[in-house]
């Protein structure tokens, strides 16, 4: 069973909206491999979706690499910035995002930290249209992902109930934390970790799979605005 036209939609960002979890194995990648080091799946998996400080506190620990948190987020970020460039859209984000917005309330749930994350989005057509967004850095977090309080967070900030908003997802740890935070949610099978995230309401490749959907819920809405 599809599930109901939300009341609110909240979406991940890395993976979700952007095809940029390749970028940030690759820029991992540069850091490790000058060390005779290999970035494995399952380090990769238990990065997806968490805060940029645990998701390097997990490859520090790993790889017993002798650098600071902070060094080593910088470093990345380095990398990251200069792979930036190619960054691409999940397939139909773009016109998705640019659909439902005015139609119904949305939001950012990332955990990615807002200079970094407001330069990804800055780089597509449609980013300017998600007014509200919560980052991995916001004071307001007490927890990040796989605990729910930044989709908590952000159902707050668009003034709806958790039960009543659909979050996107894409990884194991953000899939955990919208299903925690009572959202139906839709995951994005695009990822390799797919394969182990916890259960979803629904799995679909991207946003194409469900243009008729998003048809539906705009001419449900026209026919009750009409009198």
């Amino acid at each position: 069973m599809k599930p109901q036209r939300p009341r609110g939609i909240i979406f991940d960002l890395d993976g979700t909206l952007l095809d940029t979890e390749p970028l940030y194995a690759k820029a991992v990648e540069r850091i490790l491999e000058p060390l005779g080091l290999i970035y494995e799946d399952y380090v990769k998996q238990r990065c997806m979706g968490v805060p940029s400080h645990r998701s390097a506190e997990i490859i520090i620990e790993a790889y017993a690499l002798s650098t600071s948190i902070e060094d080593f987020i910088s470093e990345r970020e380095r990398h990251l910035r200069s792979l930036l460039e190619n960054v691409v859209e999940i397939s139909g984000a773009g016109q998705f995002v640019t659909a439902v917005e005015g139609h119904i309330p949305i939001a950012l749930a990332t955990s990615t930290y807002a200079d970094l994350a407001k330069d990804k989005l800055k780089k597509t057509e449609w980013g300017h249209l998600i007014a509200s967004r919560v980052y991995g850095d916001d004071p307001e977090i007490n927890l990040g992902k796989p605990a729910p309080d930044i989709f908590l967070l952000a159902a707050d900030r668009i003034r709806q109930s958790p039960g009543t908003c659909m979050a996107f997802e894409d990884s194991p740890n953000g899939i955990q934390a919208a299903k925690a935070a009572g959202m139906t949610v839709i995951g994005i099978a695009s990822s390799a970790a797919a394969t182990c995230s916890p259960q979803p309401d629904e799995w679909i490749a991207d946003y194409t799979e469900i243009n008729d959907r998003l048809v539906d819920w705009l001419a449900a809405e026209a026919v009750t605005k009409c009198p």
